[in-house]
């Protein structure tokens, strides 16, 4: 009996120790993400790139067969789930919270995604060849696949990395503009693994990344400014949703077809990107998100 009752006492204390020792490190690990942004922010996004290039092809070939949006779906569920593990791991799960308290009026933050989808939504099924309407099971794997790509991406790219960056740099108009750009950055590099293997010509690719810098610039700026993930989560969707809505209704073609269509004239886009963004950081919105920074440092800890 004594035998037994000091080996739970060491038992208990071997516990205690590695609890002690794993919290310390934790600790560490997130001091030095706020005093190394920039190498964390890298760090994730090499992380995530890993992730999605492991994980692609891991995904069974008759998944794609049976429906090309459903790897995409498994993919993004699973990035999502990873990049919650690093809001985790940072101390930032507060992020994912949702207010519904002034959501609509945060959501119109970004009207211009609102207004450019349902343009989108309307020329595409305008101009699109109307077949069959593809089965409800598949019309609702492609509705959660397109939700899940938003909810994927931006929690890696705006929950993580561009809270990174901001709790380092977003002191200043020049700090938060660095933040911005850098993370649009980041976002649009991933896009160019849509070109390994030709599962989609390098120009439309080229376009993709070109464009996805403009809109991960837009999506950071939101995101500042609405201090939500939601809003950027929602109208990400949307606009993925919007540009492939033909492809998820009838069928026709898949995520890899339409991103080869693009053109080079398109990169245009990204010219309305870099306009929303300037606006949404106009000097008298800056000088809120610099105030709201300086007076709530339990909201800048956090966004």
């Amino acid at each position: 009996a004594g035998f037994a009752a000091g080996s739970l006492v060491c038992l208990h204390q071997w516990e205690t120790h590695s609890l002690r020792k794993g919290a310390d490190s934790v600790h560490r690990l997130r001091t030095a993400s706020q005093k190394y942004s920039i190498v964390f922010a890298l760090l994730t996004l090499v992380i995530w790139t890993v992730l999605l290039l492991g994980i692609s092809m891991l995904l069974p070939y008759p998944l794609l067969r049976w429906d090309p949006y459903l790897p995409q779906l498994l993919l993004d569920t699973l990035l999502a789930a990873g990049g919650i593990g690093m809001l985790s791991l940072l101390g930032d799960l507060s992020i994912l919270r949702f207010s519904g308290k002034q959501f609509g009026k945060r959501l119109l933050v970004g009207g211009y995604f609102l207004l450019i989808g349902a343009s989108s939504l309307i020329q595409n099924l305008a101009s699109a060849d109307r077949g069959t309407i593809r089965s409800p099971g598949h019309l609702l794997i492609f509705v959660l696949s397109m939700l899940m790509i938003g909810v994927a991406e931006e929690i890696t790219f705006r929950g993580v990395i561009a809270t990174l960056l901001f709790r380092q740099y977003g002191k200043t108009t020049s700090g938060v503009w660095f933040c911005v750009i850098a993370s649009g950055i980041l976002f649009g590099c991933p896009h160019f693994i849509n070109a390994i293997g030709g599962g989609s010509a390098f120009t439309g690719v080229l376009v993709q990344a070109v464009s996805a810098v403009g809109s991960g610039m837009v999506f950071t700026a939101m995101y500042y400014r609405t201090r939500t993930i939601w809003v950027p989560i929602l109208l990400h969707a949307w606009i993925d949703f919007a540009g492939l809505i033909v492809s998820g209704l009838y069928g026709e073609g898949t995520i890899g077809t339409v991103i080869s269509s693009y053109s080079l004239w398109q990169m245009v886009s990204v010219l309305p990107y870099l306009i929303i963004a300037a606006y949404l950081l106009r000097d008298t919105k800056m000088q809120e998100i610099l105030q709201t920074t300086k007076s709530d440092s339990a909201l800048s800890s956090t966004i």
